[in-house]
């Protein structure tokens, strides 16, 4: 029989169940039922249920769910009541009836203290105001709890119910991408494309965004760096996410458990890490979408923090005049040292802590611009490098890099002008307000002063301004001219021209020299009328107070003065701050064409698959201007899977710009290309790059290790698959002989290697990943006669389709077909042997070379 104890709980006690078997009847009185969670033996917040009823039979309640936070039902009397405890009382069928009276959906169920819990969630965020009804009918309770937590609190905070994907490495890229609010590719989308084993750069290829590999240094979970991924020592990816801004929280996602990181976890994770960078739109940039991109990297507690610290300063601005006049007018006449000295106390108080409020007001204001700065020069880089080959064209590259460069400076002056100008605006309100009481004349003939002073400085400001636009631009051609100095510091020493080409960088730098003294000269006298101002406006302000009937006391004036002097240097910030908005147009300017262009992103093309390699070229007309003649002219060619394709012209024919076109660097004037009968338009074509391995005549190394250079378009190739690439391209010996082997590190210019050797690395960088398709353009023009067979052997026996253009017959003399150009069409087409025989073009270039 089961063991019965009296409770007697009154107004403010409370009860917490400790047994799941246990039973409770009310045995008077009224009893309401809340669910508390308990971790680390840490009461949170209750949550209510229902109230229960003299005879009503409520059972016990201890449940601990896979987050090991412990839940417990807590009883509290409305007024006063008696419950019996009733041990080992607790049955199914109460567990039932009481889940049913709860409103717990699946009361029937076993196990229904799940759903009580999700319940409780549900209640939480309804009692803050945040909760959004679903749009989405069909989600189970936990999905919507999510959604809404996500979409209603808008917090950097982690979700334990996060949805599994079932790959541990996606979905730490997409509780990365939540916290960072960056749109993540769905699994089934990733898995499709490149299987269940998906790499970093394979989601974040698909989803749009750019990452970054990074070395975390002593220390760094000391340090809010941001959010970024990490491996433990088995490998097994997970999250670390600030808290605070000076320690971390690791989240695994395994088991959904969350780690503080100490020293002894910090060092149980590599020191690799990997950041996610959130992208811009990708259509054209409006202002709108800037504003919305640089909102979401604003955190909203510092917003607060500067707002609340804004209205401090503002109420201690508005008491120290107040007490200075208090002080002019009564205290000092009457001699009160007492009363002048607490005042004396009170006032160096309220200017100290003015003075600390401006410095954590600084930091505030320092830390939001910076963050917004950081997030969209990154944005600013990714878009860049997503632009078509034809956006390029345009524009010099280093005048490009100095464009983009500028981002960060742009957004910092917008955003400190912004935050500033805020700030400035209110508190010059409130002390035209105040000044307002004490002389409505003296406030507005100081209004008119500050407004004079207003309209002259911002003349000076629009002179100034069209100076700074032409000094952009100048800087952009000098420094575009300097760039292209040193690329060819080599033919210029060979030719003798340096005087000249000094003299072509020193003709733009002399009139970029005189706009920015013209410059200078007018800030310096912006400068000399805001130092002059202040004067004036003290000394009109006395002689009105001296020839006027102003009827105001010393101790009034005093104050009045004070608070404009505030007024003044509060608005005179405003009107400098609108000044040095306008002195970045220029800037913003020349961004506009960065932000108009559209990127080849495009999440509604559909993915090109694990193509075959077949192309069919389909009436191809392309020019690279409208005023310019046709490059190609209604052009057609089928390529079959696997087929080996040579293509030779004499210089002009279009050889080059076929393969742009193949490449989706440039778009037909009219006709289609397809890949696997799917258009090129409507394909994503950097995934469709991917799939092809690509050597063009102008192709450059990085500066980096030969190895990374052969691995840049291959990441997880191993040290095993290139050494086979390059034993294939014949570098296995050139490689042996370089005391750092694959890890020689190679300059931007390469004068440490050959010609050759530098098209072979090209050529193992195309090959390593094995693509479907190969393109060679000339990829063999700088190797020797040996090294080419050694390398044309390796192409004809790889089983792709393979299209390389030559001028060197032997290099596609054994090709399936080979294309002969002449004005952009086709002129022949056949194996060599039948090529020679037709005695045409090609025989006329061949005899060329035989001869």
């Amino acid at each position: 029989m089961a063991e019965t104890n009296q409770i007697a709980l009154s107004g403010g006690d409370i009860y917490i169940t400790h047994h799941h078997s246990d039973a409770f009847r009310v045995k008077s009185g009224t009893l309401l039922v809340y669910i508390i969670p308990y971790r680390n033996n840490e009461p949170g917040r209750k949550s209510f249920i229902y109230e229960a009823q003299k005879g009503e039979v409520i059972p016990g309640f201890a449940y601990k769910d896979m987050d090991y936070c412990n839940w417990r039902f807590c009883f509290s009397a409305l007024e006063t009541a008696e419950i019996d405890l009733i041990e080992e009382g607790s049955t199914k069928v109460l567990r039932e009836k009481f889940a049913k009276k709860a409103g717990i959906k699946n009361y029937q169920q076993e196990g229904f203290e799940e759903s009580l819990v999700d319940q409780y969630r549900i209640n939480i965020v309804t009692e803050d105001g945040f909760i959004k009804r679903s749009q989405r009918d069909r989600k189970t309770v936990s999905e919507a709890i999510n959604e809404q937590i996500r979409n209603a609190f808008k917090k950097e905070t982690i979700s334990r119910n996060l949805d599994s994907s079932g790959n541990m490495l996606y979905d730490c890229a997409a509780l990365m991408c939540m916290y960072q609010k960056i749109n993540i590719a769905d699994y089934e989308k990733v898995k499709e494309t490149y299987g269940p084993k998906c790499s970093i750069a394979n989601i974040a290829g698909l989803s749009h965004f750019a990452y970054r590999e990074v070395v975390l240094p002593d220390n760094w979970y000391q340090t809010d760096s941001g959010a970024f991924l990490v491996f433990d020592s088995h490998k097994n990816p997970m999250v670390c996410l600030p808290k605070g801004r000076r320690s971390y929280t690791l989240f695994n996602p395994q088991d959904r458990s969350l780690t503080p990181v100490s020293a002894k976890v910090a060092n149980t994770l590599s020191r690799k890490a990997f950041m996610l960078y959130r992208p811009l739109p990708a259509g054209q940039v409006t202002k709108k979408n800037l504003i919305s991109y640089c909102a979401k990297s604003i955190r909203p507690a510092d917003v607060l923090l500067l707002l609340v610290l804004t209205i401090v300063s503002s109420l201690i601005g508005l008491l120290t005049p107040t007490i200075s006049g208090k002080l002019y007018d009564e205290y000092i006449p009457l001699g009160a040292s007492a009363v002048l000295f607490q005042l004396g106390c009170v006032m160096a108080s309220f200017m100290i802590a003015n003075i600390l409020f401006s410095i954590v007001k600084n930091m505030v204001s320092f830390r939001i611009s910076s963050r917004m700065s950081y997030d969209m020069q990154s944005a600013m880089y990714d878009r860049l490098f997503n632009l078509p080959e034809s956006f390029f064209r345009k524009y010099e590259s280093a005048d490009l890099a100095q464009r983009v460069m500028s981002t960060g400076s742009v957004v910092n002056t917008v955003a400190t002008v912004i935050l500033s100008g805020c700030v400035s605006v209110v508190f010059m309100l409130i002390y035209f307000i105040r000044m307002l009481s004490y002389s409505v004349t003296m406030s507005l003939i100081g209004l008119l002063m500050v407004a004079v002073y207003a309209v002259l400085y911002y003349f000076l400001n629009i002179l100034a301004i069209k100076y700074r636009r032409r000094i952009t631009e100048m800087d952009g051609k000098t420094t575009s001219i300097m760039y292209q100095l040193l690329n060819g510091i080599a033919k210029i020493r060979i030719a003798g021209v340096e005087d000249r080409a000094v003299y072509e960088y020193i003709k733009p730098y002399i009139r970029q020299r005189n706009d920015e003294q013209k410059h200078h000269n007018i800030l310096t006298l912006g400068s000399i009328l805001t130092l002059a101002s202040n004067s004036l406006f003290s000394m009109i302000l006395y002689i009105i107070i001296i020839k006027g009937n102003t009827a105001i006391s010393i101790g009034s004036f005093i104050a009045f003065s004070s608070m404009f002097g505030s007024f003044t240097a509060y608005a005179i910030g405003i009107v400098e701050q609108i000044c040095q908005f306008n002195s970045i147009r220029p800037e913003i300017q020349r961004l506009k064409p960065i932000l108009d262009a559209l990127p080849e992103l495009n999440d509604a093309k559909e993915l090109p698959g694990d193509i075959s390699g077949a192309i069919e070229i389909n009436n191809v007309t392309f020019a690279y201007s409208e005023d310019s003649p046709n490059v190609l002219n209604n052009l057609n060619l089928n390529i079959s899977t696997g087929e080996y394709i040579g293509i030779v012209g004499s210089s002009g024919c279009g050889k080059s710009t076929l393969l742009k076109l193949l490449l989706g660097f440039e778009k037909p004037n009219s006709g289609k290309i397809y890949y696997d009968n799917k258009d090129i338009e409507s394909v994503d074509i950097r995934e469709l790059r991917k799939k092809m391995g690509v050597v063009l005549q102008d192709g450059k190394l990085i500066s980096g290790s030969i190895f990374e250079n052969i691995t840049i378009t291959c990441p997880g190739a191993t040290m095993k698959d290139v050494e086979k690439v390059i034993k294939d391209v014949g570098l296995e010996k050139d490689i042996k002989e370089m005391p750092m082997g694959l890890h020689t590190v190679l300059s931007e210019d390469c004068g440490t290697i050959s010609g050759g050797q530098q098209q072979r690395i090209l050529i193992a960088r195309a090959v390593v990943s094995q693509p479907r398709i190969l393109i060679f353009d000339e990829a063999t023009s700088a190797l020797d006669n040996l090294t080419q067979k050694m390398v044309c052997d390796t192409i004809e026996k790889m089983h792709t389709t393979r299209i390389v253009i030559a001028h060197r017959l032997s290099t596609i003399m054994n090709c399936d077909r080979i294309i002969v150009m002449d004005k952009g069409k086709i002129a022949e087409q056949g194996s060599y042997e039948d090529l020679m025989k037709m005695g045409g073009l090609f025989y006329r270039l061949a005899s060329r070379q035989i001869s």
